[in-house]
């Protein structure tokens, strides 16, 4: 009987020694995590992150959540601006886009026109698509 008692102590012990850790590391956790994390589930695995190679509708959905654009169409197929702050037709040929200042990439670089413009020629290339016709 003696031996049950110093037992059943022993677990109640340990269940509560288990607890109160469990509640500290949860103020531990919360406490250093400042950033926020967005978890994405997903029926089959992401095949890249690459706009312009993407060719499964899991890694376009993914896409989808962690970049921008230019501007998107609306429910009623009015243009949403998103990147571009203003869009002036100069011409049949030209177009002025102006981009919104103050936009960061996530490693904290800033977004510039010069990277707009490289992420647009890159897709006028359509390298994927013609991989894929082969």
């Amino acid at each position: 009987m003696k031996k049950k008692i110093t037992l059943l102590c022993f677990i109640v012990i340990t269940l509560l020694f288990a607890c109160i850790q469990k509640k500290e590391m949860r103020n531990i956790s919360v406490e250093k995590s400042e950033k926020k994390i967005v978890t994405l589930v997903q029926r089959a695995e992401i095949k890249t992150l690459d706009p312009q190679k993407a060719t499964d509708s899991i890694s376009l959905g993914v896409i989808h959540y962690i970049n921008e654009k230019l501007v998107s169409i609306g429910e009623n197929g009015e243009i949403i601006l998103e990147i571009a702050d203003k869009i002036q037709k100069i011409n049949e040929k030209i177009t002025d886009i102006k981009i919104k200042k103050d936009l960061y990439f996530s490693d904290g670089e800033a977004l510039t026109v010069d990277d707009v413009v490289f992420s647009l020629e890159r897709a006028n290339q359509k390298q994927h698509a013609n991989k894929l016709s082969k």
